[in-house]
């Protein structure tokens, strides 16, 4: 184990292989965080930078605790896990559907993926859509005081995230649908609970301001090219 003040970096023996985990503290309460599998391209260095990132989201009070995955009961046997079975589903329809639509369904699947991988799929009921959903929304408040304190949060790619529009979500929601229609239809699970407007942000209602009458403009007052008068 590596110590680092306020957490530390945990090594673990699983049965699929060596992997790593965050041990720390935030906002009062102990927190355990699995990582990832070597296999998966965790190592001690790439923990210890993730360890690093999450105690500066902790001190500036952006991080957001990801939810608790639910176990499968006994009921469900041998049901799949959404990962491998939705990872599947959208790999399947490539030469199938247009390029854009592909790329949109594997976008959607970057969302959806952190949070249902691992749940079995009949798991996966309205409450556990609606969860998903806000954790959505706390993640987009996230970002949203991030850039307020004018350090915003990167992609692996360095570039700063913006907040997830209340549309952009819904539209992760709908590819869940989706997903979960097939697995209706190859009766994984007795209900699609993804579908229905419930289960969606209402969208943004943008303000229609009222035209006021038109007044003669001095040429004094107007404003430069690309800024407001």
């Amino acid at each position: 184990m590596a110590a680092r003040s306020g957490g530390q970096v945990v090594e673990r023996q699983w049965k699929s292989g060596r992997g790593y985990a965050l041990r720390f503290v935030a906002y009062g309460k102990r927190q355990y965080l699995t990582l990832g599998l070597e296999s998966e391209g965790w190592d001690r260095r790439r923990a210890e930078e993730e360890l690093a990132n999450v105690l500066a989201d902790v001190r500036r009070g952006i991080w957001v605790p990801p939810q608790r995955r639910r176990q499968p009961s006994e009921e469900m046997g041998e049901a799949p896990l959404f990962g491998p079975f939705a990872s599947e589903l959208v790999a399947s329809r490539e030469g199938q559907v247009a390029e854009n639509t592909l790329r949109s369904d594997e976008w959607a699947l970057s969302h959806l993926l952190p949070y249902f991988a691992d749940w079995p799929l009949p798991a996966i009921d309205a409450e556990a859509v609606d969860a998903y959903r806000n954790s959505k929304v706390a993640e987009s408040q996230a970002r949203q005081r991030a850039i307020e304190r004018r350090s915003p949060l990167r992609n692996e790619r360095g570039e700063a995230l913006r907040p997830l529009a209340p549309s952009t979500i819904n539209k992760t929601i709908d590819v869940l649908q989706w997903i979960l229609s097939v697995a209706l239809d190859y009766k994984h699970v007795s209900e699609n609970a993804a579908a229905g407007k419930r289960r969606r942000l209402r969208a943004e209602q943008r303000r229609v301001a009222t035209q006021p009458a038109q007044k003669p403009v001095r040429t004094a007052a107007l404003a430069p090219a690309g800024e407001k008068p």
